[in-house]
């Protein structure tokens, strides 16, 4: 059961995915499942949840920016945006707060792309966060090309639960990394999505992941500044665009590193190797 569990749709800024599309998309890719991670705001989910498509299955979610970085939040029953959660001068939420406002839900917590980009973390939040996404298929070709190896890394070393997702902002990007969830035939008699829920939170399964092009990431930002009315910040990702797409040439040639993909050293179980 192949489960992304980190995709946009047009409720975040930087997307223009629609909820029906993306759903299709998953069938298409052979998905168990999905979540619908958007910025800051649970409206995706919900969306999936009342079109509820009876061959995959929807893990509500979203995915929060704090002081401490991103979030990805699963199972949730209701949009943390919603909750009078106070918010920094950068409109960012305080990470102890919604921590503590999604375990309330009995929701879990995963730290999102947590090597992408350097971020200085507190040293409560590994050891309170449920998780940790080890492969992020956006990540895998970022300026830190070894942020998905960090990150399992990381959840080995804390003995963290773990996630993985293609952070799709478009739909050609869905399913190109997943969790996979295996069920146990001795818990035959707990339901599907109880069973989900207590893979991911224990820490058990395996994730596959590949790389998306660098070209989709400017691209998102290109959207979100004609999205929000900010066409100034477009010149920045247009270079990003155009540097992109030399350096995705170059990869499709065989010049320059290769990113982390695959089964290979991603597979373990919570608690050791």
């Amino acid at each position: 059961m192949k489960f992304d569990l980190h995709i946009h749709s047009r409720y975040s800024p930087d997307s223009r995915s629609r909820v029906s599309d993306i759903i299709e998309k998953a069938r298409k890719a052979g998905l168990y499942g999905i979540s619908i991670t958007d910025h800051n705001c649970f409206d995706g989910s919900m969306e999936a949840l009342e079109l509820s498509p009876a061959d995959i299955m929807i893990i509500p979610g979203a995915e929060y920016s704090t002081d401490q970085g991103h979030f990805l939040v699963y199972f949730l029953k209701q949009g943390l945006e919603k909750c009078g959660l106070l918010r920094d001068s950068l409109m960012r939420f305080y990470w102890r707060e919604l921590l503590d406002a999604a375990h309330s839900q009995d929701a879990l917590v995963f730290i999102a792309h947590p090597f992408r980009n350097p971020i200085a973390y507190h040293k409560d939040v590994l050891e309170l966060v449920d998780g940790i996404e080890i492969y992020n298929s956006r990540a895998s070709l970022c300026r830190n090309m070894q942020a998905n190896l960090q990150a399992q890394q990381a959840a080995i070393r804390h003995n963290k639960a773990f996630c993985a997702g293609s952070d799709a902002h478009w739909l050609g990007e869905i399913g190109h990394s997943f969790w996979e969830y295996i069920p146990v035939v001795a818990n035959s008699s707990m339901s599907a999505e109880a069973g989900i829920y207590a893979a991911l939170r224990s820490g058990s399964g395996r994730v596959w992941g590949s790389a998306t092009s660098r070209v989709y990431q400017p691209a998102s930002q290109i959207l979100k500044s004609f999205k929000t009315s900010s066409y100034t910040k477009a010149c920045k990702p247009i270079i990003k665009m155009a540097y992109s797409v030399a350096m995705e040439c170059a990869r499709l040639s065989g010049i320059g590193p290769k990113p982390l993909e695959g089964w290979a050293g991603l597979q373990y179980e919570k608690g050791g190797e």
